[in-house]
């Protein structure tokens, strides 16, 4: 099920985007803590520099608590611009 073309606004509460199918979401978090309460475990978050990710923090290097970062894209200067990332397991 696809939901159409146009974006909607808190498809998930904090994140805009699109749904596509039952589980995959397009768009992007309204910010960090956003974020980290809308990923579940085993979840996959394509983040772009300067928009989720703030200024020159290097997630690759310096990811925040609760948050992997599984590969990065490089602009043509080697500055991290997306990162594919995922959530930690809880300790329990």
């Amino acid at each position: 099920m696809f939901k159409g073309d146009v974006g909607v606004e808190n498809i998930l509460p904090g994140f805009n985007g699109f749904l596509f199918g039952d589980r995959f979401y397009f768009g992007r978090a309204a910010n960090l803590e956003t974020l980290q309460s809308v990923m579940a475990p085993g979840d996959l978050y394509l983040a772009v520099q300067g928009e989720e990710v703030p200024g020159d923090w290097d997630w690759s290097k310096n990811p925040p608590a609760g948050i992997r970062s599984l590969s990065m894209v490089y602009d043509v200067y080697g500055l991290p611009l997306m990162y594919l990332l995922s959530k930690t397991e809880q300790k329990k």
